[in-house]
C-alpha cells in the first residue's frame, strides 16, 4: 500500500509523471489507451515487485539462497 500512496503523492506534486491521466488526456482511441494504460500498469507493477524482492535479498539474504526460493518470493 505504500508504494500506491507514493505514487498518488508524486502525482499531485508533479502532474507530468501521471503516465495514466497523459494517456487519457493525449490518446483519444478508447481501445489505444486501454491497451497503454494496462501496459504502463504492468510495468510499474513490475518494477515494484523487483524493488520489493530486492530490497528484501539485502535486508535478509537467507530467505533467497536458491533460484527457486527467490522465484516463490517473487511469485507471492
Amino acid at each position: 500500500m505504500i508504494p500506491i500512496f507514493l505514487l498518488q503523492f508524486l502525482w499531485e506534486k508533479y502532474p507530468v509523471l501521471n503516465i495514466i491521466k497523459q494517456i487519457e488526456t493525449h490518446v483519444l482511441d478508447a481501445g489505444s489507451a486501454l491497451i497503454l494504460v494496462f501496459v504502463a500498469v504492468g510495468v510499474m507493477e513490475e518494477v515494484v515487485k523487483q524493488a520489493v524482492v530486492r530490497i528484501t535479498d539485502r535486508r535478509h539474504p537467507e530467505l533467497m539462497q536458491t533460484v527457486n526460493s527467490t522465484l516463490l518470493f517473487s511469485v507471492v
